[in-house]
């Protein structure tokens, strides 16, 4: 596929990203800030911060709903564009999507993020729809379940979720948000990401005039290193919740941070095709596991990254942990490899990469991750995932699996009939 990605570095420091594809009727604009719900722990103008779960999520409500503009979200539906907000453990973006009136969408998006007003009022307004988002998450099953892996994983960093709890909203001040807002929405930390069938010179001059008229703060933030061990904190736990079978999912805590962010992403593509040739739908271990009734409903696995560490995830829903983790744990340490299933997995994966270019924000979405989880701001080519079959075993026997934390989500019926697995 051709690269149509241009940037620009603006005199304030943000960079801006432009991908035309002239095949498109479309224009899709997202604007991202690096600063996520783990986002927790850092020194802004000298002081030392340690932050509660939840900001980032409230300050995307914040801005969405209280800038300058007035609520963003509505205003732009008003012009029949698409537009949301979004806040992940490491980002929050602020897009819109549409065919006219973009120009206009584009600014009441920047006026609101760069111009928010910050009063007492209007953060009890946010607060309070945020506990509504909070009581319905917390009648998800998978919600408490998630938030103890986090805290059996890790010893220093105290994320939990990207929400956070009633009490940590409650007790935010007015002056912690604003420190926050102040610390990383800047320009600096930000990035601008306009892609679609647009003039990308005329969207240019509207975006230099638009920071020409802002007053923005500068502001020193650094990240504080947690320097947080490779080894997990809890090898075992358990969530009694209503369910209609026991689910058992073991979490491996992966040392990356000898790699640099090609490989990261080299390891992030091999791990996928090795997770889905071994416990996908058509392995042999989720058929025999299917056979023996041991499993009820397949094997779900991810990874995701958390700053120097690469978590693998394997689950499902079972009638006998024991033998699930331990049919896990055998492949896990045997490392057997398929080249023909391997070959065939790398095919499928580029016709997923080619076909993505068929939608806007499937472009835009991995590249935003390249830039934020991977510090590799390039988008993807087809001979990224065209990995050979020697360096992909080599990659897969480089990983360490020693450190895990195995979790289980059990109905409160069966409380007094479980044991611990070791």
């Amino acid at each position: 596929m051709p690269n149509n990605l241009t940037t620009y570095i603006l005199d304030n420091g943000l960079t801006v990203y432009f991908y035309n594809d002239d095949t498109k009727h479309t224009i899709h604009a997202e604007l991202v800030t690096k600063y996520g719900g783990k986002t927790k722990d850092f020194i802004y103008d000298g002081k030392e911060y340690h932050i509660s779960d939840g900001i980032a999520h409230l300050l995307e409500h914040f801005l969405c709903e209280h800038g300058k503009a007035g609520n963003f979200l509505t205003l732009t539906g008003d012009e029949l564009i698409n537009s949301n907000a979004v806040t992940s453990s490491n980002m929050t973006r602020y897009y819109i999507d549409g065919v006219e009136n973009m120009e206009k969408a584009l600014n009441i998006m920047l006026t609101n993020i760069y111009n928010p007003i910050f009063t007492v009022e209007n953060l009890e307004k946010v607060k309070k729809a945020i506990f509504e988002e909070i009581r319905r998450s917390n009648d998800r099953k998978f919600f408490h379940f998630n938030e103890k892996f986090y805290e059996s994983l890790f010893h220093k960093t105290d994320f939990r979720s990207v929400i956070g709890t009633i009490k940590e909203i409650e007790d935010l001040d007015l002056e912690t948000v604003k420190v926050c807002y102040n610390a990383f929405y800047r320009p600096t930390n930000q990035f601008l990401i306009i892609a679609g069938n647009f003039d990308k010179d005329k969207y240019l001059k509207q975006i230099k005039s638009f920071f020409a008229s802002q007053k923005i703060e500068n502001h020193e933030t650094n990240l504080i290193d947690l320097k947080e061990p490779i080894t997990i904190k809890n090898k075992y736990f358990k969530v009694y919740k209503e369910t209609s079978d026991t689910y058992t999912s073991i979490r491996y805590k992966i040392d990356i941070r000898h790699l640099s962010p090609r490989e990261r992403l080299n390891l992030e593509s091999s791990i996928h095709n090795y997770l889905t040739i071994n416990f996908g739908y058509s392995s042999l271990i989720r058929k025999k596991l299917e056979d023996d009734k041991i499993i009820t409903d397949g094997i779900s696995y991810f990874t995701n990254f958390q700053d120097d560490f690469m978590i693998c995830s394997i689950g499902a829903y079972n009638i006998n942990s024991d033998i699930f983790i331990k049919t896990i744990q055998d492949e896990i340490n045997n490392k057997t490899f398929n080249k023909e299933l391997f070959e065939l997995e790398i095919k499928q994966t580029l016709t997923n990469f080619i076909t993505r270019f068929d939608y806007l924000s499937s472009i835009v979405m991995p590249f935003m991750e390249n830039i934020v989880t991977y510090n590799y701001p390039y988008l993807d080519e087809a001979k990224d995932f065209d990995i050979p079959f020697e360096k992909y075993k080599k990659i897969i026997n480089s990983l360490d699996f020693s450190n895990y934390t195995i979790g289980e989500l059990i109905d409160p019926k069966y409380k007094d009939k479980t044991t611990d697995l070791n």
